[in-house]
C-alpha cells in the first residue's frame, strides 16, 4: 500500500480519508517503512537493471531493445542530479551525483557497461560538453552517437533567437529548421551540400578581424568576431555534424532524448510535486522506487 501511494497522485490526506484513519496515524505507520527503505538510497550508488532478477540480457544487444540507449540527466534539487539510461522500453540504470559533468558520466558508464560486450550500437545524448566528452572517451569508435535535435534547436535559438537579424543568420536558421524533416540519406546529402555552400559564402563573416582602434596591453592588435552570435550558432552546428544523422544508419534510433524526458522525467517531476515537502532522503527514496519500477522485471 505504501509504495502504491508513493507512486500515485494520491495525497496523504486523501489516503487517510479513504482508509478512514487519521493522517497522523497513517504518517506514524509510514515512518517505519521510510526507515526500512533508507538502505535503498546511497548517494553514489548506481542502480542497473542487473539489480533485478531475470534481466541478464538487458545489455547484451539481443534484439532491438539493447541496441539503442538514451542518456539524460535531470535535476529535482539543486544539490544533486540523476543520471538516467534507458532503452526503447525500460530504464537500464540510474545514479545520483552532486552535479552533471564529465566525471559523473564517466563513472556512470563504467558501472552501467562493465564490459564492452554490453555496449549498445548507439547512444542518444543531449549534446552537453561533459556527456559528449565522456561518451567519446569511454565508447571510442565502438558506439555511435546521435545528438538530440530538439536540444540542438534550443541551443541554436539561444544564440541567434527565433528571429535572426542578419541574412546569414536567417539562412542558417532555415537550414537548422530543416533538420527535423530529414528522413533519408539523399535528403541528408542535399542538406549538407546547402550547409557547406552557406559556409563558403558567409565564411568571411565568421573569421576574426582586427579591431580598428583597440590594442592589448602590449600594444598589439586585438582580433575579434564581428558577429559573435552568428559565430556561436555556426560552431554549434559544425561541432554537431558528426552526430546529427546517425539515426539514418541505425534503424529505430530516436532523434531526440524524448524517451527519457517525456517518458520518465516528466512523470518523476509530477510525483515529486505531488509529494512536495518530503525531506531530501525521502525524496531520494521516492525517486529510487519510481525509477526501479521502470526497469525490466
Amino acid at each position: 500500500m505504501f509504495i502504491r501511494w508513493l507512486l500515485s497522485n494520491t495525497s496523504l490526506t486523501q489516503l487517510s480519508k479513504t482508509l478512514k484513519i487519521s493522517q497522523r496515524t497513517l504518517s506514524y505507520h509510514f515512518e517505519s517503512i521510510w526507515a526500512q527503505l533508507k538502505e535503498e538510497v546511497n548517494t553514489f550508488r548506481i542502480y542497473t537493471s542487473a539489480d533485478n532478477e531475470n534481466t541478464s540480457t538487458a545489455y547484451t544487444g539481443q534484439g532491438n531493445q539493447g541496441k539503442v540507449v538514451i542518456l539524460d540527466a535531470t535535476y529535482v534539487r539543486r544539490d544533486y542530479v540523476i543520471l538516467i539510461a534507458k532503452n526503447l522500453e525500460h530504464v537500464l540504470g540510474f545514479g545520483f551525483y552532486p552535479r552533471e559533468n564529465y566525471q559523473a558520466w564517466l563513472s556512470f558508464f563504467k558501472a552501467l557497461f562493465p564490459n564492452p560486450i554490453y555496449f549498445p550500437d548507439v547512444v542518444v545524448i543531449d549534446g552537453k560538453k561533459g556527456l559528449t566528452q565522456a561518451a567519446n572517451e569511454f565508447f571510442g569508435d565502438k558506439v555511435k552517437i546521435q545528438r538530440c535535435l530538439f536540444h540542438l534547436h534550443l541551443l541554436f535559438r539561444g544564440h541567434l533567437s527565433s528571429r535572426p537579424e542578419t541574412q546569414a543568420g536567417k539562412e542558417l536558421k532555415h537550414l537548422v529548421d530543416q533538420l527535423s524533416a530529414i528522413t533519408t540519406k539523399q535528403a541528408m546529402s542535399y542538406w549538407l551540400l546547402k550547409f557547406f555552400l552557406w559556409l563558403s559564402y558567409y565564411q568571411p563573416f565568421l573569421l576574426k578581424v582586427p579591431h580598428p582602434t583597440k590594442k592589448d596591453k602590449l600594444g598589439k592588435t586585438i582580433w575579434y568576431y564581428e558577429d559573435k552570435k552568428l559565430r556561436a550558432a555556426f560552431s554549434l552546428v559544425k561541432n554537431s555534424l558528426p552526430y546529427l544523422f546517425t539515426f539514418l544508419y541505425y534503424p529505430d534510433t530516436p532523434r531526440t532524448t524524448n524517451h527519457v524526458e517525456a517518458g520518465v522525467n516528466a512523470r518523476l517531476k509530477e510525483l515529486i510535486h505531488q509529494h512536495r515537502g518530503l525531506s531530501r532522503l525521502k525524496q531520494k527514496i521516492l525517486i529510487t522506487l519510481f525509477l526501479k519500477s521502470k526497469m525490466e522485471t
